[in-house]
């Protein structure tokens, strides 16, 4: 070993040096001390000369520190009887040593054996090896045939059964106690792993219930179930976590199936978990606005809880989807959803919005765009269905009735306004009462309402038997008499006013004889 020294005519420190280079130093120096498992040299001349250690002998030292090193931090990783049950712990003990000690007296006269002859033992070692070569290779082949890669979505889906996920989600808990966001982002991890597909960002063409309809009952009941258990302010965190995860994964071109699906089976459950993230969601969407896949993504995953809950839909496409309405690349599936959001609802559903909530979204889907003709008659189409949803869910039709009434200008253009007046006016008798208050102030309106009527008599449907039967109706049709009448008498008369008397009297002439049909007898 090689050490650097610094000689000098003074007293000077050095490193230890081994006892073989103490003879060369005696020869050298004028004295050499060793105090304090120091040495100091005196030196007869006052030049310098430098001696070091060799290029070995430092790479062994690092060598040396970094085995020290890596056994240090060994000894502080926890130790896996901390972490496993003790039960547990045994049994995984129990079959290491069964492994190890599987026959010892084999072992044993085996050594004596391989001490004896040690070319029998070089040969039937190559031949052993040689077996077990062709064993294994024999085994991989028969589990590649028998374990083969699903060649689709749905094959895959099938194959995942409900006991594969209970084995993963208890492992998850072994390893994680108490750690509910783990087991989230574990089972989240499983399934991706699990159905390793590349597919198309809205799934185009596939049931809005799609992939969550492919997998069996049980396991999607196991995993609702789990995702109960954690609690639902843990899922609304981890939602907005896992829409990230995904995003993340799609820009590395990494496969995401398996999060789309637990971020439906959660929105699916709880569908105001995404209007709960409206915020941090529509920060995520500006950030992927200009990467198609990655946003259309993500408005499919958070669109998923409308087809449960129709209020939910409307929050989520307001807030969330409208915004990227006129950009090309997403016109058409902003425009869609709500279809599918109202062919989902349920007749009996219940909109939960306020009079100005829902007209804000009302007036937004009847607003031009520069978009495509047919893109915008969709939007039209939809503007109506929600309003007559609305209106059955509603308990105060007059306000509705009035908001409508008012904008009535066109017998073409208006054509939601007057199904949805006439609606008012079938399932809720005070908005007549409303429609008496405005008559003379909104004679044009009045006049297109009553052609509206005239048009629903021609269906007789059981809309309009039921109105032509009521009470009120005919009552109205009196009065709506006397105030033309009235306004007959006045110096400057409306223009409209001779056709709406026209229509009054042949309105109440049909209405007679509507109901005597209606009540004539069938046999």
């Amino acid at each position: 070993m090689l050490y650097l020294l610094y000689f000098s005519s003074s007293y000077f420190y050095a490193p230890p040096v081994k006892c073989i280079y103490l003879d060369y130093l005696q020869r050298s120096l004028v004295s050499v001390k060793f105090v304090n498992r120091k040495f100091y040299i005196n030196m007869s001349s006052s030049q310098w000369e430098v001696v070091t250690k060799s290029k070995k002998a430092r790479n062994l030292d690092k060598k040396v520190e970094a085995h020290t090193e890596k056994k240090r931090q060994a000894a502080l990783l926890p130790k896996l009887e901390e972490i496993l049950p003790s039960h547990e712990y045994r049994t995984l003990l129990s079959g290491k040593r069964g492994k190890e000690n599987h026959s010892p007296a084999k072992s044993v006269s085996s050594s004596t054996k391989s001490k004896s002859s040690p070319i029998k033992k070089n040969a039937n070692n190559s031949k052993d090896k040689t077996a077990k070569k062709e064993q294994s290779s024999q085994q991989q082949a028969k589990s590649k045939s028998t374990v083969s890669k699903p060649k689709s979505l749905e094959s895959a889906m099938r194959n995942i059964e409900a006991n594969d996920f209970a084995t993963k989600l208890e492992q998850l808990k072994i390893v994680y106690p108490g750690s509910e966001l783990l087991w989230l982002k574990g089972v989240a991890s499983f399934f991706n792993e699990k159905l390793p597909f590349d597919c198309d960002p809205i799934f185009s063409g596939k049931s809005i219930y799609y992939p969550s309809n492919l997998a069996s009952t049980a396991l999607n009941n196991a995993i609702v179930d789990f995702l109960e258990s954690v609690g639902e302010e843990n899922l609304s965190y981890f939602y907005h976590t896992l829409l990230i995860n995904m995003t993340m994964d799609l820009s590395k071109n990494m496969p995401i199936v398996g999060y789309k699906f637990i971020l439906q089976l959660i929105s699916q459950h709880w569908p105001h978990v995404a209007s709960n993230n409206m915020a941090k969601i529509a920060l995520l969407r500006n950030s992927y606005q200009n990467r198609s896949n990655i946003c259309l993504s993500i408005l499919w995953a958070i669109g998923q809880g409308g087809y449960k809950e129709i209020t939910e839909g409307i929050k989520v496409w307001q807030n969330l989807m409208l915004p990227n309405l006129e950009l090309k690349s997403y016109t058409k599936f902003v425009a869609e959803y709500l279809e599918k959001v109202l062919s989902a609802a349920k007749e009996d559903c219940t909109i939960t919005l306020n009079q100005n909530e829902f007209f804000s979204f009302y007036n937004a889907l009847k607003t031009h765009y520069p978009i495509p003709k047919e893109t915008q008659e969709t939007l039209g189409k939809c503007a109506h269905g929600f309003l007559i949803k609305y209106i059955l869910s509603s308990s105060k039709h007059s306000n509705i009735f009035v908001t409508l009434f008012r904008n009535i200008d066109d017998f073409k253009r208006s054509r939601s306004e007057l199904e949805g007046c006439f609606c008012c006016l079938v399932h809720g008798e005070d908005s007549f009462k409303v429609w008496k208050m405005n008559y003379k102030k909104q004679l044009m309106s009045s006049l297109l309402l009553f052609k509206e009527i005239e048009k629903q008599l021609d269906k007789a449907d059981i809309d309009m038997l039921k109105l032509a039967c009521s009470n009120t109706f005919q009552a109205f049709l009196d009065e709506a008499q006397r105030l033309n009448e009235e306004l007959s008498l006045a110096k400057r008369k409306d223009p409209n006013l001779e056709d709406l008397i026209a229509i009054v009297e042949t309105k109440i002439h049909l209405l007679h004889r509507f109901t005597d049909l209606a009540t004539m007898p069938t046999y």
